[in-house]
């Protein structure tokens, strides 16, 4: 005679194993931002210089170009699938722009703009297009963003591969997911759940030498 709480014992593990690869399928294939209430893009449409594309404007991060470090590189091993991926500014967008003669730079593909590298280099993409700290102000804006400030700063910045003593102009804003229930950038909707507990806000960056070119691009995430 079959025990029946013995025989019922493989069917919950089953149902488990079930449930647990249900929850690690829709955390890889599902975008995090489903979970959120993403605001309108507000304001006008901004105007854009040109389109931008890694072949005529290199990728760079604060000034290097990770692409043209050796491949053992940790900064290029960081950035290489980035910037596969995302290789000029209509890649970055929602499928219904990209293939637009002028597309609206505002309508970033935020389901699949999902880590560190992927909006550092989209919006290297969207602000090397846009040209000005101004128009990335606004940019930063119609996403909803809050804390959006213009600053110029003295110091020393990486140009052309050196170190040089330059003024230069950041554009940053942020975003505090407990007051807005939002979390811009987010690994899988697993995550998205777990950071919004706990994640105390967003920074996003672009800098720009003064009357020079656009240097690079930063997202940080502060945690409580």
């Amino acid at each position: 005679m079959t025990d029946k709480t013995s025989a019922s014992q493989p069917n919950k593990k089953l149902k488990l194993y079930v449930g647990v690869a249900s929850l690690i399928a829709l955390s890889v294939f599902m975008p995090a931002s489903i979970l959120v209430d993403f605001p309108e893009i507000a304001g006008p449409v901004i105007s854009y210089d040109h389109l931008s594309g890694e072949e005529t404007e290199p990728f760079l991060k604060l000034g290097i170009r990770p692409m043209d470090m050796e491949p053992s590189s940790q900064i290029k091993k960081k950035y290489v699938d980035a910037v596969k991926r995302w290789p000029d500014v209509r890649s970055c967008l929602v499928r219904s722009e990209r293939s637009k003669e002028t597309p609206d730079l505002r309508k970033i593909n935020w389901w699949w703009i999902r880590t560190e590298t992927a909006i550092e280099v989209c919006m290297f993409r969207i602000f090397t297009s846009l040209g000005t700290p101004e128009k990335a102000k606004a940019w930063f804006e119609a996403q909803g963003l809050h804390e959006v400030e213009i600053r110029q700063n003295n110091g020393r910045v990486v140009k052309d591969q050196f170190l040089v003593d330059q003024k230069s102009i950041s554009v940053t804003a942020g975003n505090l997911p407990k007051h807005t229930g939002e979390v811009y950038v987010s690994t899988s909707i697993v995550t998205a759940l777990l950071i919004r507990n706990f994640l105390q806000g967003e920074s996003f960056g672009v800098k720009w030498i003064v009357d020079g070119p656009l240097i690079g691009t930063w997202y940080d995430q502060t945690t409580l």
